[in-house]
């Protein structure tokens, strides 16, 4: 592609800049569906992908694209709106009643139908603008490829460091319109299309201009809080970095929901303090105490309770300080303005790594690990960063899955796992049974207890002030035959540790969290993702097989058998580029559980490292000749066996993690070209006979990746072998292209 703007590459840019917007505001809104669980992301990529390769075989079948062009640019900030407002009122169009979220199956009908429509969109302009070229420009699919992931970059950064916290979604997807209206108004050869479409383009400015979809966003916004039913007043709204904050209330108590779940209610001063008092009442000496998470409301006032000398609070999200602020209790503020006490507004893995204080306790009141965020507060390398900040007789307390007497096998597994984590740092550990089960942990012998007697005797004599916790309750918290029950069930499952490589203790709690959906009995229902589990080789075992009955039939060395070969290897090329890309994401998330902002950063570094890819690919290897599909090929193997390795030593230092993804879209971006260039091989020589089965196998294999890796391989078995195993599709891959590369 030469640095000459065509009219092609500016409708490319305009609907990079469309895709990159509006899909980033439809993953945003689904983790509302989730709570924030990242499972979301794997099968809402998925579904985006499979849309863009459905919208690319409807387009290859119409029989005039260019006037399907027009409609679908006219239509598409339409479809983007409606899927929008398809997840924000999801309860009140599934008629879910208060408290009761979509089913797995429910939750992936939305995903597909919501980003799948969305998918459709932009594969459809993509394939119809390939095929409305003019005959004479020269690869006209690989121009497009190239200025769409020119446009997703402007349109990655813009969101990130523009629009993000500034403009509404519903006004995003605005701004959206206004770019592929612009861009048709452009590129359009057709004097009345163009005249046409600048109508709407003014419109489409008057409107974002005046503020409607802001108060429009809004509505919908209290319209959704309503039908949930978690509080009886809505009270406000933000998006911050690390999610989407509500705050409800409740008569005297205010709820916050983040990602459309109830975090925590304040105040609350008769559950909430109570894992502070547990914690604290552990040591026998508390006089510096860290609690790593949470919001200072009821939790502070606890730890102050005990007479320490100092305490530490970290917190995560400066948005849910903001918003809750004015809302907290007398108590909290004055706790806010205590001497010992002091806030820091920084993430606790990393304050932890870098403080070079040393603390009694540690309290870690991050919630269980049912997303990736809360993994990664318990994950071995995190606890090893705890022990060094504690005394040597020090005390570290967290939370994992629990349940009332009978816990549910997932639960089970969970917590043995994150037991097995806790004592492979601190060897001497007392289970707490719960609906949210405490460890209490520490280095040294002698140190933490379940002797309920010497508690109670112990917090008695610190001359504790609180009327919402006393000593009598240490009795039935610590009851001796509860606990050794508890411990039974856990050592019935293996002792696996949960790193930030390979997440076990996230991949049980998100079965967990599918059990919590059914609102079964526990062992009675069929748990998708614990099928997918023990089925998860077959993943492998099925791309294969369909390979070699799709290929085998045709190793003759005709044309027909490379240009197979070459679109196997385009499928094979985006399922490796989107597995990447996940892994990428998850390895964001676990160094600082930004993803609800960075995505748009990460999708942008990607899609710049497409178009630099795609720019130097068909500079120097798109000549359709099997030896340069072959290069490509293997330019992609290398690039899996050394992610792996790379992305797991990165986990903890961002910029690492951030520059992989722009390695991972050129990567990607470089072998296209020389794929697309054989696949075109066997048809004339003319990308735009192709241009929609092409485009079909780059997103269905991308969608295939982004599945398979963030809802099966990526939990199951860590950022290595997951990486090796697409490696396996690119063997097979090459194998097909070396065989069929006589171009007779």
């Amino acid at each position: 592609m030469s640095l000459r703007l065509t009219r092609s590459d500016a409708f490319g840019i305009a609907l990079g800049l469309y895709a990159t917007l509006s899909q980033i505001v439809l993953m945003r809104e689904s983790l509302g569906l989730s709570g924030g669980n990242e499972l979301t992301m794997g099968l809402g990529f998925a579904a985006w992908l499979l849309g863009v390769g459905g919208g690319a075989i409807i387009a290859g079948v119409l029989k005039r694209p260019h006037c399907a062009l027009v409609i679908g640019t006219l239509l598409a900030p339409v479809v983007s709106s409606g899927c929008l407002f398809l997840f924000r009122l999801h309860r009140l169009i599934l008629d879910l009643p208060s408290g009761v979220d979509p089913s797995l199956l429910g939750l992936s009908a939305l995903l597909t139908t919501g980003l799948g429509a969305g998918g459709v969109m932009v594969g459809l302009l993509f394939t119809t603008a390939a095929r409305s070229a003019r005959g004479q420009e020269r690869a006209p699919v690989s121009r497009l490829y190239t200025s769409e992931a020119v446009g997703a970059l402007i349109g990655g950064l813009l969101f990130t460091f523009v629009l993000a916290g500034r403009a509404s979604h519903l006004t995003t997807i605005g701004l959206s319109g206004i770019f592929i209206f612009g861009g048709m108004t452009v590129s359009s050869r057709h004097p009345i299309t163009r005249r046409f479409v600048f109508v709407f383009t003014f419109l489409n400015i008057s409107v974002v201009a005046s503020g409607v979809l802001t108060k429009v966003d809004h509505l919908a916004d209290i319209h959704a809080f309503e039908i949930a039913g978690a509080a009886d007043t809505y009270v406000a709204t933000k998006n911050s970095a690390y999610g989407r904050l509500t705050l409800g209330q409740s008569e005297d108590q205010f709820l916050l929901l983040v990602d459309g779940r109830v975090d925590h209610a304040f105040p609350d001063p008769w559950e909430r303090p109570v894992p502070v008092h547990l914690a604290l009442t552990q040591h026998p000496t508390p006089k510096t105490v860290l609690i790593i998470g949470g919001d200072p409301s009821d939790l502070l006032s606890a730890a102050l309770a005990h007479h320490p000398e100092r305490v530490v609070m970290t917190y995560l999200d400066t948005g849910v300080h903001d918003l809750c602020r004015p809302y907290w209790s007398s108590e909290t503020l004055k706790s806010l303005s205590d001497p010992r006490v002091t806030v820091v507004a920084d993430d606790g893995r990393h304050y932890v790594s870098r403080t070079g204080e040393r603390f009694d306790v540690v309290f870690v009141s991050a919630r269980p690990p049912l997303t990736g965020q809360a993994n990664r507060y318990h994950t071995r390398e995190f606890f090893e960063a705890i022990q060094r900040v504690l005394k040597p007789n020090g005390t570290l307390t967290v939370l994992a899955p629990g349940g009332a007497n009978l816990l549910a096998p997932e639960a089970a597994r969970a917590a043995a796992a994150e037991l097995a984590t806790v004592k492979s740092v601190f060897p001497h550990v007392v289970t707490v049974p719960g609906l949210e089960m405490l460890f209490h942990a520490a280095a040294t012998t002698g140190v933490v207890t379940a002797n309920a007697d010497a508690l109670s005797k112990r917090f008695a004599a610190r001359g504790v002030k609180t009327r919402s916790f006393s000593a009598h309750r240490f009795a039935a918290m610590y009851d001796e035959e509860r606990i050794a029950e508890v411990n039974r069930q856990l050592s019935r499952w293996p002792a696996l540790q949960n790193t930030d490589a390979r997440p076990i203790v996230y991949l049980a709690a998100v079965q967990l969290w599918e059990r919590s959906l059914t609102r079964g009995r526990a062992g009675d229902e069929i748990i998708l993702t614990g099928i997918a589990e023990q089925w998860a080789w077959v993943w492998l075992v099925l791309p294969l097989v369909f390979w070699l009955l799709w290929q085998w039939p045709l190793w003759s060395g005709n044309r027909r058998a490379s240009s197979r070969a070459a679109i196997f290897g385009i499928g094979t090329t985006g399922a490796a580029g989107m597995a990447s890309e996940i892994v990428v994401l998850y390895a964001f998330q676990a160094t600082s559980g930004q993803l609800y902002t960075g995505l748009a950063l990460l999708i942008a570094l990607f899609m710049a490292g497409l178009a630099i890819g795609a720019y130097l690919g068909r500079k120097k290897i798109a000549t359709g000749k099997w030896h340069h599909s072959v290069l490509a090929d293997g330019i992609v193997l290398a690039f899996l066996l050394l992610s792996g390795p790379v992305l797991q030593a990165s986990v903890g230092e961002a910029a690492l993690v951030t520059t992989w993804s722009l390695v991972a879209g050129v990567v990607t971006g470089a072998a296209f070209p020389a794929l697309l260039g054989r696949a075109a091989a066997g048809r004339s020589q003319d990308e735009r006979l192709a241009a929609a089965e092409i485009e079909a196998a780059d997103h269905v294999g991308a969608a295939f990746g982004a599945m398979i890796t963030g809802l099966i391989w990526l939990p199951v078995y860590g950022i290595i072998a997951t990486c090796w195993l697409f490696s396996c599709f690119k063997v097979a891959s090459i194998i097909g292209l070396v065989v069929s590369r006589k171009d007779r």
